[in-house]
């Protein structure tokens, strides 16, 4: 699962905080979370806004594993590695920074709905969801 935690202005545009969680009222699979796509608006948002997530760290650990489809409008966060045992005991955090516009305007609205996945590939559990765009 994901949630909002924080969503603040800063100088470069929005700092985004949300926390990765499991939730074992929904899975009963005991797995990590390694990728989250979120979807954009549209493909014309997602090709426009591409590189607007930045300064992104999982748990303070920095990763530039952002990835803007070009096929379809999605921005995928790749090689989280927040295994089952941290997502049962509180969760990782995810920080981002949104330069170009407001995470609302990408998600093309208040909430944003995620997929997220076990693996890097297209397989496997994958809970669909929605947090919070707005705060």
């Amino acid at each position: 699962r994901v949630t909002s935690v924080a969503i603040t202005r800063v100088a470069a545009g929005q700092r985004i905080t949300l926390r990765l969680y499991m939730d074992t009222t929904t899975s009963s699979q005991m797995v990590g979370m390694d990728k989250l796509e979120i979807n954009v608006l549209t493909l014309a948002a997602s090709n426009f806004y591409r590189g607007s997530f930045r300064d992104a760290s999982i748990n303070g650990r920095t990763t530039t594993a952002i990835s803007w489809e070009k096929d379809r409008p999605v921005v995928k966060f790749t090689n989280l590695g927040v295994s089952y045992l941290t997502g049962l005991a509180g969760g990782a955090i995810l920080q981002f920074t949104s330069v170009k516009a407001d995470l609302s305007v990408i998600c093309g609205g208040p909430y944003c709905q995620y997929g997220a996945f076990e693996g890097s590939g297209l397989t496997g559990a994958c809970p669909l969801g929605f947090f919070q765009s707005v705060l």
